[in-house]
């Protein structure tokens, strides 16, 4: 789900094993907060499903 607090948007994620993410998509533009939005339920989806490790830095 997709939020809007001031003029930056949010993400709002229930992954499959229950645990709620909630993050900062650093954007005023909602076509682009979408796209920020699907690729990180995507990456979470792979790291839940399939059992890829989280990239980190």
């Amino acid at each position: 789900m997709l939020c809007k607090r001031g003029d930056t948007w949010y993400a709002d994620i229930t992954t499959a094993n229950g645990k709620r993410i909630r993050r900062t998509l650093g954007t005023t533009d909602k076509q682009a907060a979408e796209e920020l939005h699907d690729k990180l339920k995507y990456q979470q989806w792979r790291i839940d499903r399939i059992g890829e490790k989280p990239k980190r830095t």
